[in-house]
């Protein structure tokens, strides 16, 4: 009985100490700031002091081509940290198309891997959650 009041009527949920997705939202986006917060930390502490010119639009764009290359998963952010900064560091003579290799890079993973070399996986919904007739909406 309980149980058809929390699958079927999501208001009559908050009444009771449910967990919904808005508790979910709230914290992955409290411990992104925090994961956020302590990498600026421990870059001021690094270079002593923080500032708009420490971040131009090259290093933007650096950083959204590693997300863009290896996809939205952990594993997969290293990996593009690795094909970002570690190959060209291997191929140190070509420096001067460091920026041709980034564009190549992306433009290639777009097209073979549109999620990433290795995009994230999410957990299948259990079926006692979908509503039968709904077709997932």
């Amino acid at each position: 009985m309980l149980n058809d009041v929390f699958l079927n009527c999501f208001s009559h949920a908050s009444f009771f100490p449910v967990i919904t997705a808005r508790v979910y939202k709230i914290f992955a986006f409290a411990l992104g700031a925090g994961i956020a917060g302590m990498a600026g930390t421990i870059y001021a502490n690094q270079y002593s002091a923080v500032s708009p010119e420490a971040f131009d639009f090259v290093q933007s764009v650096l950083f959204f081509s590693i997300v863009i290359v290896g996809g939205s998963s952990v594993p997969g952010i290293f990996l593009g940290v690795f094909v970002m900064f570690v190959l060209p560091e291997i191929f140190r003579e070509f420096a001067t198309w460091r920026y041709f290799i980034f564009g190549f890079a992306m433009i290639f993973t777009m097209i073979l891997r549109p999620r990433g070399i290795w995009p994230a996986t999410f957990g299948k919904i259990p079926r006692r959650l979908i509503k039968e007739g709904n077709n997932g909406n």
